[in-house]
């Protein structure tokens, strides 16, 4: 059964929540990434290239609470994949990583709609802590 809102909009469900897709080219960093995530709770799929990005989040119908992306991912990079999650309506919150980005890199993320940019490298449990704030205050609804 889904969860309807009383605007009629089928809410994500508590599993889709707690599902953090996080795409990073950098072993290491990915697996930090995983193992703070995963202690606050989160389900977190991974991808380390661009285009295995893309298959598992269309195999997901982009069912995510939330997508962390790394701005130099190979085959498809950080910016490809945010505007192509948000062509297909992804509306959820899209954390970026990177070492060095551009003022035009910058800007184009934030004209897609991207929720925050933290520069690597992070301090792993605070990164997290804002992810979850992000995805509670997600779930406040909105007047327009």
């Amino acid at each position: 059964m889904k969860n309807i809102s009383r605007e009629g909009v089928a809410k994500p469900s508590n599993t889709d929540l707690i599902r953090i897709l996080c795409v990073e080219h950098n072993p290491n960093f990915l697996k930090t990434l995983r193992m703070g995530l995963e202690q606050r709770g989160f389900t977190v799929v991974t991808a380390s290239q661009g285009l295995e990005a893309v298959t598992i989040f269309e195999a997901r119908s982009g069912k995510f609470g939330a997508v962390v992306v790394g701005h130099d991912t190979p085959q498809i990079r950080g910016l490809e994949f945010v505007h192509l999650i948000r062509q297909k309506g992804f509306k959820r919150p899209i954390f970026l990583t990177a070492k060095n980005l551009s003022a035009d890199d910058s800007e184009a993320y934030y004209r897609l709609g991207l929720s925050a940019m933290f520069q690597k490298p992070i301090e792993i449990n605070t990164f997290a802590a804002l992810i979850e704030l992000s995805l509670l205050v997600s779930l406040v609804p909105h007047r327009d």
